[in-house]
């Protein structure tokens, strides 16, 4: 049976999200719930569920860093990487992992603020094309483990989305997105609480235009 390894890192800033990992943990398309937990001070008491697998550090890892780690612990072939303050339709799970193969990946498009469409909950998965409109597209991503190429060192709280979507469509020339599913998000719930968000966005933003070209060539063989 086909089933995913979700992998969340987590701060514990979002409350809604304990009471949606009750619902992820008892999703049969759903193995494992990989935790990595960069805010082991204020970890909250959670059920001790046998499809959960915490990874704890002593202090704040940040994001990208965490994707790595937690991707070299995955036990499925199917991975699910989540937010922390992202709770969805779960319905769409079982239609993903039946479309996802190697060379394969989905991102959520959520509606962009000024979209002239409502969401009506009719999940599809649809052809990237060059000028299709992206929003927050890192949120909720969906590979085969295969596919996973590691965020490169320096880029810790930005671009891993970015570098997993260029990455991809470099190498197999298509991407996917989620479209139409209920998901529910304040976005930045958790990166939006550094005090040096900004300095870290500058420097990352610096770092990944610099090197972006080479690692992709590498990443591919090219």
């Amino acid at each position: 049976m086909k089933q995913f390894s979700v992998i969340i890192p987590t701060m514990w800033k979002y409350t809604p999200f304990f009471l949606f990992l009750k619902q992820i943990l008892n999703h049969p398309s759903v193995g494992e719930v990989i935790i990595v937990n960069n805010a082991f001070r204020d970890t909250p008491l959670i059920e001790n569920h046998p499809k959960i697998k915490m990874l704890t550090f002593p202090e704040n890892i940040k994001i990208n860093p965490a994707w790595n780690y937690a991707v070299a612990h995955a036990t499925y072939e199917h991975l699910l990487i989540l937010n922390d303050d992202v709770v969805f339709d779960l319905g769409v799970l079982e239609g993903v992992l039946n479309f996802l193969e190697q060379g394969k990946l989905v991102m959520i498009n959520l509606p962009h603020p000024d979209a002239p469409y409502t969401v009506t909950g009719e999940a599809r998965i649809v052809k990237y094309q060059p000028g299709h409109r992206l929003y927050h597209i890192g949120c909720m991503m969906f590979l085969h483990r295969a596919d996973w190429y590691p965020v490169p060192s320096g880029l810790d709280l930005y671009y891993g989305d970015t570098w997993l979507w260029g990455y991809m469509l470099e190498k197999y020339n298509e991407n996917y997105l989620l479209e139409n599913a209920f998901v529910d998000t304040p976005t930045n719930s958790t990166c939006g609480t550094f005090s040096d968000r900004e300095n870290t966005y500058n420097r990352e933003t610096a770092l990944y235009a610099g090197m972006y070209k080479f690692y992709i060539s590498q990443a591919v063989g090219r």
